[in-house]
């Protein structure tokens, strides 16, 4: 069983949770905190879409799939962890997550989709795992307060708008990984850095 305490603002889930189904909290408007099991494995699409007053959640190690839009319209979260297992983040999956400051994302994530992070307008701070291969369409586009981000060297493609109005863009090694021209969007672009590790 799972409990959510409406008008509390806290959910726990007990016993063998693999999957939070798609939509399942959508719209909880007075969820404020969450405790996910250890051993879940997907958070599915929309499960968390429009809970205002969530303010944070950490995602354990064991969850390989944050789904499309599962935090999205989430505009008290200011903290949120993702483990190591995470191999999988949908498009839109903290879509205009305004409060959310900081992400790390982990070394297992191949690709970040379209609109995941966009319009976060407080993210300030972001690291991009050394395995990632893809940045979708308009995936930080918008972040605002976003002032420089580096690109690791096994980037291999940035598509449409994904850093649009980012001030600073520093690749690792080579310009190779733009897919169109409006990758970035020049009217907010100050520096572009292209450095060379040794």
């Amino acid at each position: 069983d799972n409990t959510y305490a409406d008008g509390y603002g806290k959910l726990r889930f007990e016993g063998d949770v693999k999957s939070i189904p798609a939509e399942a909290f959508k719209g909880c408007i007075t969820l404020q905190s969450i405790i996910l099991p250890d051993n879940l494995e997907v958070i599915d699409s929309y499960a968390f879409e429009g809970c205002r007053a969530l303010d944070g959640v950490t995602i354990g190690d064991s969850v390989t799939t944050i789904g499309s839009g599962a935090f999205s319209g989430c505009r008290a979260l200011k903290t949120a962890e993702l483990g190591e297992g995470v191999t999988t983040i949908g498009d839109k999956a903290f879509y205009e997550c305004s409060q959310l400051a900081s992400i790390s994302i982990p070394e297992s994530v191949n690709a970040i989709g379209e609109y995941t992070f966009y319009n976060n307008i407080s993210l300030v701070n972001v690291t991009l795992g050394n395995n990632l291969n893809s940045i979708e369409d308009h995936a930080f586009a918008f972040c605002t307060s976003l002032s420089e981000i580096t690109i690791p060297d096994s980037v291999k493609d940035i598509e449409a708008y994904a850093f649009a109005d980012l001030a600073t863009f520093k690749f690792q090694r080579a310009l190779r990984a733009l897919a169109t021209s409006h990758s970035i969007d020049a009217r907010g672009l100050h520096r572009l850095i292209l450095a060379s590790r040794s």
